[in-house]
């Protein structure tokens, strides 16, 4: 997606271990308005954040040299029915919102690997078109392309 006036140009890139205080940062940021979270705090540490997520599934958005953005994704639970199923967080500085950058964060975790067939609430032919049509939107490059897919549960493939 082309940047326009009204879109960060950012880059995305693998959270890393020198992404860590900034993503904490914006994460206390989410959690002091007091809408986005039931968490009190930030994870003491990066280790301790890693053992909460899939870590090979989150992303950060780069402006400049600066961490503006972050998504990740968190398993639901440890019972096996759960398997798979991942709560999505999307989170932004404060400076940066209203830019696109979730929508961003967001559109480079689909592609990161939330694969086309797995996005569904159920099995239904219909179901699975609306998401194969919406994985070629995102592909194509169009994050607005998440406006329209259907209300599903994120099931993530290892």
């Amino acid at each position: 997606m082309l940047p326009d006036s009204t879109t960060a140009a950012v880059s995305i890139d693998s959270m890393e271990e020198r992404h860590w205080d900034s993503v904490r940062s914006i994460y206390q940021a989410g959690i002091d308005t007091g809408h986005a979270t039931f968490a009190a705090s930030p994870p003491a540490s990066r280790e301790v954040w890693q053992r909460d997520h899939l870590n090979e599934f989150s992303v950060v958005a780069i402006e400049g040299k600066t961490v503006v953005g972050w998504a990740s994704l968190a398993p639901v639970s440890g019972r096996c029915v759960y398997s798979g199923v991942a709560e999505v967080s999307v989170y932004v500085d404060p400076a940066a919102a209203g830019r696109g950058v979730g929508t961003q964060v967001l559109a480079a975790l689909w592609l990161r690997r939330i694969s086309p067939g797995c996005l569904s609430a159920s099995r239904t032919p219909r179901i699975k078109r609306r998401c194969a049509s919406f994985s070629k939107r995102m592909e194509r490059g169009n994050p607005r392309a998440l406006l329209i897919c259907p209300r599903a549960y994120l099931i993530a493939s290892r």
